[in-house]
């Protein structure tokens, strides 16, 4: 998602050898978690191709201070990037204090999956995981409201219980 020169851009690159079917979304949303606006559409783009999928102007949306501009790439059920920009910048930003759910599941040998829902716009959301040793696959983003789980994949170095691996994490 750029915004620039009074308009609002999106691509979606593919870099892989196969077609990206995919469900492009624009959202204007507020940030207690209303969603304004929204328009999706369904894309195919080519292997090793970049496509513009938004070019709009930005004085042709009604923005309020309060509210979020978003862009959501899903492939099925699975949501394969997202972006947001805040109409204010984040120093001027009142923003609501959102409920985020947790949950976590075993994805197989010392791997994790973490997935976070939250109701408000949770603006840089940060996981870490205390004194276990890992990769997360994403440990600081926003976080949209109202949206299916954002899921973070974790390896860990050691096997841990699961139970261990919840006390650990923190956000």
């Amino acid at each position: 998602l750029l915004i620039a020169g009074g308009n609002i851009y999106s691509y979606v690159v593919n870099e892989t050898s196969d077609s990206l079917n995919a469900t492009f979304k624009f959202e204007v949303g507020r940030l207690t978690g209303e969603i304004v606006q929204a328009e999706g559409k369904k894309i195919s783009v080519p292997p090793y191709t970049s496509m513009p999928v938004l070019n709009s102007r930005i004085d042709s949306l009604s923005l309020a201070n309060d509210e979020f501009l978003a862009v959501v790439l899903d492939c099925g059920d699975t949501t394969v990037y997202s972006d947001s920009k805040t109409v204010l910048e984040p120093k001027d930003l009142q923003l609501p204090t959102p409920q985020i759910n947790v949950t976590v599941k075993e994805s197989g040998d010392s791997s994790f999956e973490v997935g976070l829902e939250s109701n408000a716009y949770a603006k840089a959301v940060r996981l870490d995981l205390g004194d276990l040793k890992g990769k997360l696959s994403d440990n600081y983003f926003d976080l949209l409201p109202r949206h299916r789980s954002y899921v973070v994949l974790c390896k860990l170095d050691e096997k841990v219980t699961l139970e261990d691996f919840k006390r650990n994490l923190t956000w």
